[in-house]
């Protein structure tokens, strides 16, 4: 994600805040066509992007600060999920959710959202999603946003009465229910764009936002 956030703002405007910590949420402050953002985003380089309650704090920590600035903020998502509630449990999970959940509401500036890659329940809920930000949600033509992933659904849902057509069957229940397309026709985002528009569509939708 990185190599994403040096693409789409201002070069060598990105400054890292906790880079030592929780390393699947990448957090720091950039700036976008001149104008100062706050950023939070998931790392799928480090453990899938995994939201656990130390990523989901420190994103919490960084929105705090953008609501007392009256920063506005970009959210990209591509994340695996949550990780396992057994163990996160044990950190008081469900409170640091609801404490992302609460500090995307609370902020006092417009958000932009941007799902790249991953998006699924959970997860997709408490990372910027439209339902609490009331701001842009957008999504690049390749990602996958649904209430759970398609492995998972395919599990719940039954469907797999041959364990070797199990990747298949996912694969072809995530084109049908887990395009951007459906997401967009629920609501769930405003628009779907190319990566070669990032910069661009962030930059405008912060500009509409901001007026």
């Amino acid at each position: 994600v990185h190599a994403v956030i040096d693409t789409v703002f201002d070069a060598g405007s990105f400054m890292e805040t906790g880079a030592e910590y929780a390393g699947s949420m990448v957090t720091g402050f950039a700036a976008i066509g001149g104008r100062v953002v706050g950023i939070v985003a998931n790392n799928p380089a480090t453990k899938g992007g995994l939201l656990c309650p130390c990523a989901a704090d420190k994103a919490a920590r960084l929105l705090s600060v953008c609501r007392g600035a009256a920063l506005p903020v970009v959210t990209l998502v591509d994340t695996d999920g949550i990780a396992d509630k057994a163990h996160a449990e044990e950190m008081g999970f469900a409170a640091k959710l609801s404490g992302l959940a609460a500090a995307y509401v609370n902020l006092t500036a417009p958000a932009v959202t941007v799902t790249l890659g991953k998006s699924y329940g959970t997860a997709h809920t408490v990372m910027g999603s439209k339902a609490l930000t009331g701001g842009v949600a957008l999504a690049l033509d390749r990602a996958k946003i649904s209430a759970m992933s398609p492995d998972s659904a395919v599990e719940f849902l039954g469907e797999v009465d041959d364990e070797s057509r199990h990747s298949e069957i996912a694969a072809r229940w995530a084109q049908t229910y887990a395009s951007p397309l459906e997401a967009a026709k629920s609501g769930h985002i405003d628009d779907i764009i190319d990566a070669a528009e990032l910069r661009q569509r962030i930059g405008a939708a912060l500009e509409m936002l901001c007026f």
